[in-house]
């Protein structure tokens, strides 16, 4: 019997899709990019996520985590994502309402990302450090975030002299 083994454009890392079952997956500080996204999508069980530490770059697609409804905590610090697009004007992180911690730090993102966590309800800790966020930043923007134990909005925007740090946090009722 001559078994064929099909060639993968994907380094292999394709595999995963097949993990059905697998809940937690760390696979930080490697040199994967977003061509590894679509296998992850496939991991519905998934509680944690760790891409920390990556190439994962520009835009990330909502599609390409829409079915981690179990996802508890995900990473993706220390990449150069600048967004995070939207599908039918749904965003990325409202799928992943049992989100409870989710760090993004050193990225590349601004303040439109704030619009999409607000529907994170479920979410105890957001780390949203050494991004681009900048100017002020309106408490409206986390009213969703009603569980919020943990916010960290450090060391955003000192990537570019021409932007300003964080300059307030406006609380209005």
């Amino acid at each position: 019997m001559v078994t064929r083994v099909q060639k993968r454009n994907d380094g292999g890392i394709g595999i995963l899709a097949e993990l059905s079952n697998l809940e937690e997956l760390d696979l930080s500080s490697n040199t994967l990019d977003n061509s590894i996204l679509p296998s992850l999508n496939k991991l519905s069980n998934l509680k944690f996520l760790n891409l920390a530490t990556n190439a994962l770059n520009g835009s990330i697609s909502a599609k390409e985590f829409g079915s981690l409804n179990n996802l508890k905590e995900l990473d993706l610090s220390s990449n150069q994502v600048v967004s995070i697009l939207t599908v039918n004007g749904l965003r990325i992180l409202s799928n992943l309402s049992n989100l409870e911690n989710i760090d993004l730090r050193y990225n590349g993102l601004d303040n439109i990302i704030l619009p999409s966590l607000n529907k994170l309800s479920n979410l105890k800790i957001l780390n949203l450090a050494g991004n681009k966020l900048n100017g002020s930043i309106f408490i409206k923007e986390f009213d969703g975030l009603s569980n919020l134990k943990e916010l960290d909005l450090s060391k955003n925007a000192k990537y570019q002299s021409s932007q300003q740090y964080v300059r307030s946090i406006v609380l209005t009722v």
